[in-house]
């Protein structure tokens, strides 16, 4: 069983890696991204529920921009 530093160098590695994968296509990432994917490297939050929260954000942002019709 891997501990916990061997657990984050891991989140670590795979973040960077896919951060690399999206300058590599074009992609600047937001400062919220970047935040975000942190939270995850320290096991603050999982992927999935960092889906959920961008979900939220999306339907959040849907929400308002029907308000101003």
């Amino acid at each position: 069983m891997e501990n916990d530093d061997e657990a984050t160098a891991r989140r670590r590695w795979a973040g960077e890696q896919a951060t690399a994968n999206c300058k590599i296509e074009g992609f600047e990432p937001s400062a919220r991204f970047l935040e975000q994917s942190e939270r995850i490297v320290r096991g603050e939050i999982t992927p999935e529920q960092a889906i959920e929260e961008i979900k939220a954000r999306i339907r959040e942002r849907h929400a308002n921009n029907g308000n101003r019709k």
